[in-house]
């Protein structure tokens, strides 16, 4: 036992990006872990990924295309779309929650540990813009080496929040939906609920934010966006890694997303 804690404490100073607050977090993960078999942990953990799997698909794809019938790619919708994306991703946040409270209920702990540090909103801010910056030099780097490939149709809540013919109603439920909502959520479980779940079972944080960056990033079925997004999954998970934790992650992806709808509104 002794020799397994040296390891876990000599790891993330070699990588000096993980923060003790994230120790604790993994630590208490890991007793809980102990306390029932390897079997029931990877059922737990299957069992979870795969009802997040199907709400994600569902909620955000399936439902909205359904429900915008036929109507993407029309303008004269625009509130409509932005009122189905927003309630559509509301339920999949919800639904997010459930499944991943159920299957470890540290991690809303750990969100509320982290706002009560007061950094989170700087942290965020700060790995936000990281995120924007680098995110943008990939796109750029990936379009002149691979070209533009398109990902499934689906509503695009930028391109609605900045539509010129939706009204105060339609820009504000797609900023919410985009920049509110969609944030928590992703982070609440690709880096709340996977990538501590990853730093347990292998005890490397690069694998942990590797694995769960490209899941984030292939989650979002858009072949031309993976490298961006990737990239920006590392970035979220450096923010969660501070003591400022999930919320600083949040934070920086709403601040990623808002600089998508800026950038989107400035090129209309």
């Amino acid at each position: 036992m002794r020799v397994t804690h040296s390891r876990a404490q000599i790891r993330p100073r070699q990588l000096n990006f993980h923060y003790q607050s994230s120790h604790a977090r993994a630590r208490r993960s890991s007793t809980r872990f102990t306390r029932s078999s390897g079997e029931r942990v990877d059922a737990n953990v299957l069992n979870a990924s795969a009802k997040f799997a199907y709400a994600w698909v569902t909620l955000g794809y399936v439902a909205p295309s359904a429900l915008a019938s036929g109507r993407l790619g029309e303008t004269s919708d625009v509130e409509y779309l932005a009122i189905v994306a927003l309630t559509c991703e509301t339920i999949k946040a919800y639904a997010t929650y459930r499944v991943v409270n159920d299957s470890n209920d540290d991690v809303l702990r750990d969100a509320v540990e982290g706002w009560a540090s007061g950094r989170a909103v700087l942290d965020g801010v700060a790995f936000g813009a990281v995120a924007c910056v680098c995110a943008r030099v990939v796109d750029g780097a990936s379009a002149m080496l691979f070209g533009a490939s398109d990902g499934i149709d689906k509503i695009d809540t930028a391109a609605l929040a900045t539509s010129a013919d939706g009204g105060a109603l339609a820009t504000s439920a797609a900023a919410i939906a985009a920049c509110v909502v969609a944030p928590a959520l992703e982070e609440f479980f690709f880096r709340g609920f996977l990538y501590d779940d990853l730093i347990t079972r292998s005890g490397s944080n690069a694998l942990a934010v590797t694995i769960s960056s490209m899941v984030f990033a292939v989650a979002h079925f858009s072949p031309r966006d993976v490298p961006s997004l990737a990239t920006c999954g590392v970035v979220f998970a450096f923010a969660k890694s501070t003591p400022s934790g999930l919320p600083a992650a949040v934070v920086a992806h709403a601040v990623f997303n808002a600089s998508v709808l800026v950038e989107r509104a400035l090129a209309s």
